[in-house]
């Protein structure tokens, strides 16, 4: 049976660590605290055992893996513009897009387990995101600033270009999006 692994970082920066195994859920390893970090941080799953993790209040983003039982900073950190991230999902196990608010940027950046880079070109969309999902390894569904409709890009390596309509939403203050 497959096991599923969740990390759940509170906005005290205390990462507990959960497997779903046989129907139950378990905790395994400590509770951990991210030291030395502010209390605006952005989190994405890269893979079952990395996240990326942006800390805003000194605008460095790292990647971390867990080992069964303790995190560790894996490679170097990156300077970015942390100010104005808004939204934060994972590509795949070496990749994440950031949204930005300033002119609503997204931004592709690849780690290769010791440094990160910045892939392809920036892209600027119609109104900022309060949230975003990633739909596969190159895709990923936007909700725009107003909360009126949900657009979903690609990414081609190079560009991020719109696929497909428009879902118009309506009526909403707080959103979250999460891929199945």
């Amino acid at each position: 049976m497959k096991k599923l692994y969740l990390s759940l970082i509170f906005v005290f920066l205390i990462s507990l660590n959960y497997v779903y195994a046989n129907g139950n859920w378990s905790q395994i390893g400590e509770a951990v605290k991210f030291g030395g970090v502010s209390q605006t941080v952005h989190f994405a799953g890269m893979n079952s055992t990395r996240i990326a993790f942006i800390d805003s209040g000194v605008d460095r983003m790292g990647a971390y893996d867990f080992n069964g039982s303790t995190w560790s900073q894996v490679g170097s950190n990156i300077t970015v513009p942390t100010g104005t991230i808004h939204a934060m999902a994972g590509l795949n196990g070496s990749r994440v897009a950031i949204e930005m608010n300033v002119g609503a940027k997204l931004v592709t950046y690849s780690f290769n387990g010791s440094d990160w880079a910045q892939v392809g070109n920036q892209f600027t969309a119609p109104a900022g995101s309060p949230a975003m999902a990633s739909l596969n390894k190159s895709t990923v569904a936007w909700i725009s600033s107003t909360g009126d409709d949900i657009t979903t890009y690609i990414f081609d390596e190079t560009d991020w270009v719109q696929m497909g309509n428009v879902l118009d939403i309506t009526d909403g203050d707080d959103y979250a999006m999460a891929s199945l």
